[in-house]
């Protein structure tokens, strides 16, 4: 795969190009545009994986793996969460965010059931969020 042309393109160019892709929904339930493009080759998942752009805003279903996989690859870049499914296990919430608080810009929950709400209370009483500009 080194010899095709492609592949010789320097890493600014392709995160650019990455970018500029539109959304896509995976099997999983992990909304990214991106997400396709990583697994095509090594090096395209390396420069997707160590770039904090592309982990900027994380859309979370049900998984835990990917939500604080997502969080340690933004490396401190404000972040945007949106939690998209009530299925996903809310009473961790303070614990499974606390490393991470710093960096996050907006909560955000969509579909989320009357349950959720002692969670996002204790999230928001345990911890100081000092970039915090938006939670619905």
């Amino acid at each position: 795969n080194a010899s095709i042309p492609v592949s010789k393109l320097p890493e600014e160019l392709l995160v650019e190009v990455f970018s500029w892709l539109g959304p896509v929904v995976s099997t999983a339930g992990v909304a990214s545009p991106w997400l396709p493009s990583a697994g095509a080759c090594r090096r395209w998942r390396e420069v997707i994986c160590s770039n904090p752009q592309f982990w900027r805003k994380i859309l979370v279903y049900k998984s835990v793996f990917w939500m604080t996989t997502s969080l340690a690859r933004c490396r401190g870049v404000p972040v945007d969460i949106i939690f998209l499914a009530e299925h996903f296990p809310h009473r961790d919430l303070a614990v499974l965010l606390s490393d991470h608080v710093s960096s996050i810009r907006s909560l955000e929950f969509r579909h989320t059931l009357p349950e959720w709400a002692a969670s996002i209370s204790a999230l928001l009483m345990a911890h100081t969020m000092p970039i915090l500009e938006r939670l619905t």
